[in-house]
């Protein structure tokens, strides 16, 4: 039974992130060269988001606010 949750809420959560990738690439006018480029380029936000909401929840009264942008597709270097 909690395998079934976890399935579940694991769903939904890829499910979620997949809305949010493709708004994002709506909103930013994303385009890539390759199906290989656009994959991990969603790998990149998918850890980029999660990396954020984790911020997000850990330093709720901080002094400035951290969330996705043209950016979010690229790693921090």
């Amino acid at each position: 039974m909690k395998y079934v949750v976890l399935f579940l809420l694991f769903g939904v959560a890829l499910s979620n992130l997949s809305s949010e990738w493709d708004k994002f690439k709506r909103d930013y006018n994303k385009h890539y060269a390759s199906t290989a480029e656009e994959s991990e380029r969603q790998q990149i936000f998918f850890e980029n988001v999660n990396r954020i909401r984790s911020y997000q929840q850990t330093h709720s009264d901080a002094t400035f606010t951290v969330g996705i942008n043209h950016l979010t597709d690229r790693r921090i270097e």
